[in-house]
């Protein structure tokens, strides 16, 4: 049993340990009251109930426990996250669901993590690691995960040259108003293909030439499309509008209160398909966001209103991703050398 220690103040404090944070370091509760006997019959209450209360916890199996998690975190996560989550509980970790939480150690987690990685990405691994830690950090804290993921992999991005955005678009402005519409704000402002899908015409400050990202249009667990906030605060952010820009949607302001009127995977479909009657070499819709940031950079626009545009919080995707120079400014820097040394020549 835990003993009082008395303070200068007079009264006495009992501390029990309840477990060791993330960090591994011990985790005390304390329990003071103005007698020896009365804030250790208080820490006593506690631990029994905490050994009652966990003890039936850790009966959960994890599946139990991941569901469990779900529903109680379903108001407050995004619908996106939900998803992923449910996602996860249906692929993922399938072993180790039928699992008591007290029966789980840390090899077992291991060995299910290693069997994971075959055929993935390191970013989905992360990502059910992620959840895994989520639902044992709230049912089972003082399980201490020390699992070896795997190494991140470079990312190969492919950045569509200024001509072949330009061929694209007007291609598209020719077969699809929707289509193209979403080809320019994604190339143009760095638009996500949920922010598109989710724009009203009123979100626009046609005096000011600035647009005001405010939600986003995404699959819920159910499957059903549903309106979110951005997933981070750095999400909310009002981007400036090129003269282009401006003048080309004016051509296509209408009554109806959304700007385009297909789904994120519909515009996904109906850009795979104009690539290839276009013959022109894959890359997702995603990557003219990458355009966008990467003609920034080439610019030198500074990476604090990169990321503001964007909608990051740190520049780190900048520097892992997206810092691709464009072949004018590769040969630009060519020629500039090749011009030194000329007129520099020994």
């Amino acid at each position: 049993m835990a003993k009082a220690r008395k303070l200068p103040s007079g009264n006495w404090r009992t501390k029990i340990y309840i477990g060791k944070d993330f960090d591994g370091k011990n985790i005390y509760k304390s329990f003071t009251a103005e007698t020896k006997k009365e804030s250790e019959y208080m820490a006593a209450e506690y631990r029994m109930y905490l050994n009652t209360k966990t003890g039936s916890v850790l009966k959960m199996t994890l599946g139990d426990a991941m569901r469990s998690y779900c529903d109680l975190k379903e108001s407050v996560l995004s619908p996106s996250t939900m998803r992923g989550y449910r996602s996860i509980i249906k692929s993922h970790l399938l072993p180790l669901q039928s699992v008591r939480l007290d029966k789980l150690t840390k090899d077992m987690i291991q060995r299910e993590i290693n069997r994971d990685c075959i055929g993935r990405s390191a970013k989905t691994v992360k990502n059910v690691h992620g959840f895994l830690s989520a639902v044992l950090k709230e049912y089972y804290p003082e399980f201490l995960l020390t699992t070896t993921l795997p190494q991140k992999e470079k990312p190969d991005v492919y950045i569509p040259t200024v001509e072949e955005v330009n061929s694209i678009l007007q291609t598209a402005k020719s077969i699809n108003t929707d289509l193209y519409i979403s080809i320019l704000l994604a190339s143009h402002l760095g638009l996500r293909r949920s922010e598109i899908c989710a724009l009203e015409w009123s979100d626009f400050d046609w005096k000011n030439k600035t647009l005001e990202i405010s939600k986003a249009l995404c699959l819920d667990d159910k499957n059903q499309y549903v309106l979110k906030a951005p997933k981070s605060y750095s999400g909310y952010r009002k981007i400036p509008i090129p003269d282009t820009v401006a003048s080309a949607l004016d051509e296509y302001r209408k009554e109806n209160d959304t700007v385009i009127s297909i789904t994120p995977n519909s515009l996904t479909t109906r850009f795979h398909r104009l690539l290839v009657k276009m013959n022109m070499p894959h890359f997702t819709f995603h990557n003219l966001r990458h355009y966008n940031a990467s003609i920034m950079l080439a610019l030198n626009i500074p990476n604090k209103y990169a990321m503001e545009f964007m909608g990051h919080a740190t520049d780190n995707m900048l520097k892992t991703v997206y810092q691709h120079t464009m072949d004018f400014k590769r040969q630009e820097a060519a020629e500039t050398i090749n011009k030194f040394f000329s007129e520099n020549a020994f």
